[in-house]
């Protein structure tokens, strides 16, 4: 069993989580911002590390655009406390995402793997890895695996 963080840590983690789901849906590009250090890093199973919290932005606006509409559900979430660092957490994060891409129905599912760094009396996202672990597209199914 994982460290526990004090219940105001947890529920500023949950916070964290919930506003990157609300602020995807609304595609609103200045709340994802405020969710990210400056120093920011993004890792996804198609494209090259986004380094920085302003190419992140532009890489998932530039996303955005190819979405006719897109919802993340998100599922069970892990959070993993560090003894030799209170600043820092790790969160491991199952979601799917659900929508349309040029008129197709699209299915994703996956999981984060997420550093939060303590921002004030709350997190941001300091690094984020998504792994696929199912798709379903225009294409057909994908299978993915979990990372070991």
């Amino acid at each position: 069993m994982p460290d526990r963080l004090p219940v105001a840590d947890r529920l500023a983690v949950d916070d964290l989580l919930a506003c990157f789901v609300d602020a995807v849906a609304r595609r609103d590009r200045d709340g994802l911002r405020a969710l990210f250090t400056d120093g920011a890093v993004v890792e996804g199973p198609t494209e090259p590390p986004r380094v920085g919290a302003d190419a992140i932005m532009t890489a998932m606006c530039e996303a955005f655009r190819g979405w006719d509409a897109m919802v993340i559900v998100p599922h069970a979430h892990l959070v993993t406390t560090d003894p030799d660092d209170p600043d820092t957490v790790r969160v491991r994060w199952y979601l799917s995402e659900i929508g349309s891409r040029a008129g197709h129905d699209v299915l994703y599912a996956g999981v984060y793997h997420d550093v939060l760094a303590r921002h004030g009396d709350g997190w941001r996202f300091a690094h984020r890895r998504f792994d696929l672990l199912y798709a379903r597209t225009e294409r057909g199914p994908v299978i993915g695996r979990f990372p070991t």
